[in-house]
């Protein structure tokens, strides 16, 4: 199925690119995309997840970011929400060969981690992007930091993943899990209740220095 969503035309300008559906890239979404560049790098279809980042690198933002989503080579949707760069940064990491746009993705995730957005107070937790006028949107969520601690980690930014760690720490733990978000206050939402809740497990942070909360396996279970 995700071999069928890539655009194999080498004559196209979306040449790599992968669709949330069959049929031309219509609807193309990086941090989708990212996700599926990792289960194809994991399997026989090296080249093909190679393809897929090339297209990424080509349609990279200036500024180190991506959109939200793409119509082949146009963004289709201009804000720039955290997840889609800090899970392509996390892609072009494991697939490897990219240095200069893993380089330029963790700058533009590091102008999201206070205080260098200079909004509230300095948590060490990144923020959740900017919105299509440009306008930062300082709510911290739980799930964008989770990745933000592996993204830093495999581009070599440790002092920034220690900072994103003391803060999942410090200001996310709630009960037998993790909130969704807080925002630039420290006040925290439950949100929905869902995977965000676990997120920093998933990502299995342990290793890198996250706590998980006390009964956390149960909670998981009971939910």
């Amino acid at each position: 199925h995700i071999l069928a969503c890539q655009d194999n035309s080498a004559t196209s300008p979306a040449y790599g690119a992968i669709n949330d559906l069959w049929g031309s890239p219509t609807w193309v979404v990086p941090g989708e995309m990212a996700v599926a560049i990792l289960a194809l790098s994991r399997s026989v279809y090296g080249a093909q997840a190679r393809r897929a980042c090339d297209y990424l690198v080509r349609i990279q933002n200036a500024d180190g970011s991506w959109c939200n989503q793409y119509g082949g080579t146009i963004a289709t949707d201009s804000a720039k929400y955290t997840r889609h760069t800090v899970e392509v940064a996390i892609a072009l990491a494991k697939v490897g060969g990219y240095a200069p746009a893993l380089a330029r993705a963790r700058d533009w995730l590091l102008n999201l981690q206070d205080p260098a957005v200079k909004h509230g107070d300095d948590d060490g937790l990144v923020a959740g992007g900017y919105d299509g006028a440009g306008t930062v949107q300082e709510d911290r969520w739980t799930s964008d930091n989770a990745w933000a601690v592996l993204a830093f980690d495999l581009a070599g930014a440790t002092a920034a993943r220690d900072r994103v760690v003391q803060g999942i720490n410090a200001r996310l733990v709630s009960g037998d899990h993790w909130v969704q978000k807080t925002d630039k206050n420290g006040v925290t939402s439950e949100g929905t209740f869902g995977w965000i809740n676990f997120a920093p497990a998933f990502a299995a942070l342990a290793r890198l220095g996250v706590t998980y909360p006390a009964g956390l396996a149960a909670g998981v279970r009971a939910r």
